[in-house]
């Protein structure tokens, strides 16, 4: 009775050594595979992260280029609006400078019309005092043959008397 006892004892011993190292492994593989778990979460979010972080410096690019794309348009926005106001500064210039000829010439025109108005005055002025002078001449001449005829009268008229 001792022996098996003892026997019973040894085989109740050995089962629960084996259940415990059953046990510890049976932790232990638990253990590895939640390691493992974790490792594999780890690698998951690393890979989500750089996913993430790829994302956004594709959209940072993006936005870069949109940035400049805007700043080029507004650039040459700026100098086609230069250059309209280049345009229009020399159009008005021109006209400007058209206006001026034309004044310039009307002017011109209005000075060689009142010269040939005052020449044309000028001429029937002395035209006038011309045609007066002659006037006078003749009646000068008229006078002194009234005279002369009546001092030959007078002369004829002593010389009967």
């Amino acid at each position: 009775a001792e022996a098996l006892r003892l026997e019973e004892e040894k085989a109740a011993a050995e089962a629960l050594r084996l259940e415990q190292e059953a046990a510890e492994a049976e932790a232990l593989r638990l253990e590895q595979e939640a390691a493992a778990a974790a490792a594999e979460a780890l690698r998951l979010e690393q890979k989500k992260a750089a996913t993430e972080a790829l994302r956004l410096e594709e959209e940072a690019v993006a936005a870069e280029a949109l940035r400049l794309e805007q700043e080029k348009a507004a650039v040459a926005a700026a100098e086609a609006l230069r250059l309209e106001e280049e345009k229009a500064a020399a159009e008005a210039l021109r006209l400007e400078q058209e206006a001026a000829e034309a004044e310039a010439l009307r002017l011109e025109q209005e000075a060689a019309a009142a010269a040939a108005e005052a020449l044309r005055l000028e001429q029937k002025k002395a035209a006038t005092e011309a045609l007066r002078l002659e006037e006078e001449a003749v009646a000068a001449e008229a006078l002194r043959l009234e005279q002369e005829k009546a001092a030959v009268a007078a002369a004829e008229a002593l010389r009967l008397e």
